[in-house]
């Protein structure tokens, strides 16, 4: 499918002709606005967690997370992003790589007393599952023993309204651990009883490996496919194709790296490096590292 910069320009131009701007400042307003959001939802995820992001790597797929990554990262102090290879296809290509299996959930309102009574009937009704799921797999011509079976339990404290998932590991070790998991999720945890909520059965088979090619090593430098002029930057934008690239290249921003299923820009003061599989390790400062392997 070929963009449609016509089209694009007749609806930007709707709201610049509200706003009583130019295209260009709406089409940059769109974007802020956009990345405002994102990192809202990423400060959700990790720094309302207890997480502090600054010293995590900022993953991004879908064909457009490559526009956005340097500015995400920027926005929550990261200095190092990665954009794996076929990022605008991830999704699909974690379904042809994640094994096959299947989760049943029920739900099963029980709290978490000291007395066993309850621990057998939460076992039965959890190999009832786990037998449903089994059979279903060996109607896809899995054999049982390529199949392996985990138990585990939605918990929270007596009362509240959400949950956290734990493996069940018998009474007292799963609900230290779901003490563990709430204190490290909201930073606190509560002298109070626990109660299961769900019961989760996952049956898996193994993951089929995927045979992953390494790229040709060239430390050459890279030559742009063309040059683009962008309102914001100042002189001509390189625009490199990402199938071009090869292992241990490295390109400094402002730069654009374009590719079949997806667009990544490279802002100023960002470096990219091609990683030996073809993944782009994006790290921001002056005098990069050298990236991870």
């Amino acid at each position: 499918m070929s963009l449609n910069r016509t089209a694009a320009e007749q609806a930007v131009g709707r709201i610049a002709r509200a706003l009583r701007v130019s295209l260009e400042e709406a089409a940059q307003g769109i974007l802020a606005v956009a990345n405002a959001h994102m990192a809202q939802a990423l400060r959700v995820m990790s720094v309302q967690r207890g997480i502090d992001p600054r010293a995590l790597t900022l993953l991004s797929f879908g064909g457009a997370g490559g526009l956005h990554v340097c500015a995400l990262a920027e926005a929550l102090e990261m200095k190092r992003a990665l954009v794996p290879a076929h990022a605008g296809v991830l999704s699909a290509l974690g379904m042809r790589a994640v094994a096959r299996g299947r989760e049943r959930v029920q739900t099963w309102i029980q709290t978490m007393t000291d007395a066993a009574d309850w621990v057998h009937a939460l076992e039965q009704q959890a190999a009832r599952m786990q037998e449903a799921a089994i059979q279903e797999l060996l109607e896809e011509g899995l054999r049982r023993e390529q199949l392996s079976i985990e138990l585990r339990l939605d918990l929270r404290y007596l009362g509240q309204a959400y949950t956290l998932e734990v493996a069940w590991q018998g009474v007292e070790d799963t609900r230290a651990a779901f003490h563990a998991a709430h204190l490290q999720r909201y930073g606190h945890d509560l002298d109070h009883p626990v109660e299961i909520v769900n019961v989760r059965v996952r049956v898996q088979h193994a993951a089929l490996p995927i045979a992953w090619p390494t790229l040709p090593a060239r430390t050459a430098k890279p030559e742009p496919a063309r040059f683009v002029d962008m309102e914001d930057q100042a002189g001509p934008i390189p625009v490199f194709a990402r199938e071009d690239l090869a292992a241990g290249m490295r390109i400094s921003g402002p730069a654009l790296i374009t590719e079949s299923v997806s667009t990544s820009w490279l802002a100023p003061g960002w470096w990219a490096e091609v990683h030996a599989q073809g993944s782009l390790l994006l790290q921001r400062g002056e005098n990069p590292v050298a990236c991870i392997d």
